[in-house]
Parts: C-alpha cells; sequence; structure tokens
C-alpha cells in the first residue's frame, strides 16, 4: 500500500530535477508574412505564428561553427535549430526568417542587446542597450495575386513607362543571389559602382507586361537596366511598404549630445554572442 505521505528517495528527486532542468522550453513567434506566400506543404504555410524552443549550449556550438561562420550558413542553421531541424530557409522572406531569429536570440540571452552605433546627431559612437521585446512586427500589407505564392501584382502601371508589374517580396534565397552576384562583380572590378539596386529589383521582378521570368528573363533584365529612376523608386517604395518585415529602428537618446534619434538595431558578434 502507497503511503500518502511517503517521501521521495534523493536519488529519485535528483533524477526528477536533471529531467525538468532539461525541458526545452516552447516560445510562440508571430509571422509577419502571415504564412500567406508559401507554397501548401511548406511548414510556414497560412500559419501566423510558429512555435521554437530555447536555446540551448548546442546552439552556441553551431554559431562558434568556423566552417558555417566561413560559409556564411550559420544563421540559416541558427533559425532551422529554432525550429527543430532540417527545414528550408531559401522560400522563406526576411521578415519571417529575421522574426524568428531575434525572438531566439531572446530565449538564450535576454531580452536586453548592448551594441555600440553612431548617432545621427553628433556622430560619436556610443554604446546603447536595445530592448528586443519592443521590436514591432509589421505585417503584409495585401494578398498574392494567386493563394499561397509570393507573387503580387502592382496596384496600377508604372507612372513613367506604363508597364505592368508583378513582383515577390525578398527572400532569404533571393538575398543570397544578390549577394553572390555583387560578390562576383566586386572581384571582377577594382572600381565602379555595383549595381546594386538594379540586382535587387531584377530578382523581385516576376513579370512585364507579357514577359515572364521563366520565359524572358533576359528581356526582364534589360528592362531593369533601363528603368527610369520615376519608376525604380514608385516600385521599391510600393514592395517596401508592402512586404512583411520586423521594425529594427528604436528611439535613441546619445549620451554624447543628448539628442534622441531613431536608429536601426546592428546585427553584430555582440548579438549572438554578449560577453563578446
Amino acid at each position: 500500500m502507497n503511503q500518502p505521505n511517503a517521501q521521495i528517495a534523493p536519488q529519485e528527486a535528483g533524477q526528477q530535477q536533471i529531467e525538468r532542468a532539461q525541458e526545452v522550453p516552447r516560445e510562440n513567434v508571430p509571422l509577419p508574412s502571415n504564412g500567406l506566400i508559401y507554397p501548401k506543404g511548406y511548414f510556414l504555410a497560412d500559419k501566423e505564428s510558429v512555435d521554437i524552443r530555447a536555446m540551448t549550449i548546442r546552439d552556441e556550438d553551431l554559431l562558434s561553427s568556423e566552417p558555417l561562420i566561413r560559409s556564411k550558413r550559420a544563421i540559416d542553421e541558427f533559425v532551422k535549430s529554432a525550429l527543430g531541424g532540417a527545414v528550408d530557409t531559401e522560400i522563406m522572406c526576411h521578415g519571417d526568417r529575421d522574426a524568428i531569429m531575434f525572438a531566439f536570440r531572446a530565449t538564450g540571452y535576454g531580452t536586453d542587446y548592448k551594441v555600440k552605433v553612431t548617432c545621427p546627431s553628433c556622430g560619436e559612437s556610443v554604446e546603447y542597450e536595445f530592448d528586443l521585446s519592443k521590436l514591432k512586427i509589421i505585417r503584409l500589407q495585401g494578398e498574392p495575386l494567386t493563394p499561397n505564392t509570393n507573387v503580387f501584382e502592382m496596384p496600377g502601371a508604372l507612372p513613367v513607362s506604363g508597364a505592368n508589374i508583378t513582383f515577390s517580396v525578398m527572400t532569404v534565397g533571393a538575398e543570397k543571389e544578390v549577394v553572390k552576384k555583387l560578390d562576383a562583380l566586386a572581384k571582377r572590378a577594382k572600381a565602379g559602382v555595383l549595381p546594386e539596386v538594379s540586382l535587387r529589383l531584377f530578382e523581385q521582378i516576376q513579370t512585364v507586361d507579357n514577359l515572364t521570368k521563366d520565359k524572358d528573363a533576359g528581356k526582364i533584365r534589360t528592362f531593369v537596366d533601363r528603368m527610369l529612376a520615376g519608376d525604380s523608386r514608385y516600385l521599391r517604395k510600393h514592395i517596401s511598404d508592402m512586404s512583411p518585415k520586423l521594425d529594427t529602428k528604436q528611439d535613441m537618446v546619445c549620451s554624447r549630445c543628448g539628442e534622441s534619434s531613431n536608429v536601426t538595431l546592428p546585427v553584430e558578434l555582440s548579438f549572438f554572442f554578449p560577453d563578446v
């Protein structure tokens, strides 16, 4: 018969404490895209939020991996680890990846993030403590042209050329493609202007009137290269305004000049290694 007030043996109590300590907490993270841009079957499709687990020492090992750092895969692997395994981050939009990355970091090191920033008023480098819990989710403004696709239609023709455009919000894979091309151009050209703006637009534009990316990529590239500044600015502003994102700007009072400024949170080494 069980004794109602029987005490747990010290060894058993110790084992229970170890098991409780090894239970990894989970946290729910809102997705800026609401999951609307992902194809059916993708693990984020139609989800307004996603569960992540808390950081563990394995994640610190991952961030310290020199091969991952050299191959620029450390952040992707960090996000995959938060989600619990082998997931495809290439089609993930930047806003969703950033929301997961910042929330995951906060589970391990807290919401305070001290880093040096340049004051826009006096130009001095000052240390400021950002509060990651106050970062704002900016939801996707609008719906895809077809459900569960990353293709959107401009609400009207471009103001100068009159062209009708469809486009995609920037994904992790598209960003990598832009960086890859810019790196290659930088190695070939010792000096000169790198076409970062036009490369990003080319990655995002999917159709121009009756031209499609899969059949007429060369013609669309020519269209982008010859685009007038009025069209470029109009298109880029529209894409920026509707894109899902994490707002990483916060108000800062400069410890040197006392002026208040709205500054962007920089992701530096201390973001992943607070003691560095």
